[in-house]
């Protein structure tokens, strides 16, 4: 038996790279058969905290909680349990290349400087996620602990200072935050521009009807369906001009509208530019079979998260990538070669739209949602993110707990004490 260690490396820590490691530590490596190995974990990731950027929406709405240390909290104390187990390291950077030849990850380290380091690696999982052009709420991947910290103060000093807020696109992050601005700020006035697919285009047709009647009745914002194609700041009055494509079937030209801050949240960039396009779609998304292996790389290289050409870009897919995963690498990392496609019971389900497993939350009170094409109670969405976007359930998130009902009860429970 070899004494060097077996090294994972996972590039990313947020939902997706945390939770994979967590079930590495805690369930897998464990309860491998045969004499037992050693293994190493090593985390790259900009951050030295975890981002729990889902309560994003509600912090910039809110600025006290940008400050709140549930939104930004640490991570590597929660591995320390696993010390028998395997130790975890922490590179701090950004990958900026993979030579898979050499089975290394050439990282570039954060803040100012130029340094580059190797990481070396017998297992690499690509947990890197996606961004969005509003960095505040979904950072981009080089930004560090103070950067989202800054990102956030400064967008949330705009949003209060603002009297006119144009919010572009129709996602479940376009309604979040416009109930949430509404909500805590009721004299502003709020415009989705939604697009040609209008509000929240994956749900069902009657989910659909629910949020837009519910955003336009109860929070009083306005939803228009035109794209926003071009957005600029006018110098001599600040404001934001935003020209909007012609409605969908119309002949009429362009129109532009002036508004005193524009918000995009409009798509998401997968962070994979270190990555060859090969192994990438058109889209730049991760391409892998339906265990989650990468096409195209040598053995052991693996995707989890919304980095995953698989993902729909929820929380339901780190469950449904986990799974999956944990599957393939107890079987890789016991025999040590890609596993037989037999070998396997279990698949990350390709995404049908609409969706039925999803929820959106309007405001502090509730939301609508479906669990397995059920309707979830306002209530019991109320609980698990309206109440106070989640940012309660950072603690279960970071310490490698599934996110339920039942844990963050307790949570709610415990900080209430």
């Amino acid at each position: 038996m070899s004494s060097q260690p077996h090294d994972i490396v996972i590039l990313g820590n947020s939902f997706a790279g945390l939770r994979i490691a967590h079930v590495l530590l805690g369930d897998v490596i464990p309860n491998l058969p045969g004499p037992k190995r050693k293994f190493r974990i090593v985390f790259v990731a900009p951050s030295d905290r975890f981002y729990m950027n889902i309560s994003s929406l509600r912090a910039l709405a809110r600025p006290p909680l940008v400050d709140d240390e549930r939104l930004l909290p640490e991570f590597l104390p929660h591995f320390e349990k696993y010390r028998a187990t395997a130790p975890v390291e922490f590179v701090q950077g950004y990958a900026a290349e993979l030579d898979a030849e050499r089975r290394i990850v050439i990282v570039k380290r954060t803040g100012d400087s130029t340094e580059t380091v190797e990481v070396p690696y017998d297992s690499l999982i690509i947990a890197t996620g996606t961004s969005t052009s509003t960095t505040a709420i979904k950072s981009r991947p080089t930004a560090t602990a103070a950067d989202i910290r800054k990102e956030l103060h400064d967008l949330a000093a705009e949003i209060k200072a603002a009297s006119t807020i144009a919010i572009g696109g129709g996602g479940t992050t376009a309604v979040e935050l416009s109930s949430d601005l509404r909500e805590a700020y009721p004299d502003k006035r709020v415009t989705i521009y939604a697009g040609n697919s209008g509000i929240v285009s994956a749900f069902p047709e009657l989910q659909r009807r629910t949020v837009a009647d519910r955003l336009t009745q109860k929070f009083g914002i306005t939803i228009v369906n035109q794209r926003v194609t071009h957005t600029e700041r006018n110098p001599k009055t600040g404001q934001y001009d935003i020209t909007l494509a012609p409605a969908e079937g119309e002949a009429t030209a362009a129109t532009v509208e002036s508004v005193d801050l524009y918000i995009s949240a409009v798509g998401q960039t997968p962070n994979t530019g270190f990555l060859p396009k090969t192994v990438l779609d058109e889209r730049g998304y991760v391409v892998s079979d339906s265990h989650l292996r990468v096409t195209g790389l040598a053995p052991r290289v693996y995707v989890t998260g919304d980095a995953s050409a698989l993902s729909a870009g929820n929380l339901d897919n780190v469950r449904t990538h986990t799974g999956a995963l944990k599957e393939t690498l107890k079987l890789e990392l016991a025999a040590e070669t890609a596993a037989d496609e037999s070998a396997f019971l279990y698949a990350v389900p390709k995404l049908k739209l609409p969706l039925h497993h999803f929820g959106v939350t309007l405001g502090s009170t509730g939301g609508v949602g479906l669990f397995n094409g059920h309707r979830i109670p306002s209530c019991i969405l109320r609980l698990m993110k309206a109440r106070d976007a989640s940012i309660s359930g950072a603690a279960v998130m970071v310490g490698g707990s599934s996110f339920s009902l039942k844990l963050l009860v307790a949570q709610v429970k415990k900080e209430q004490a």
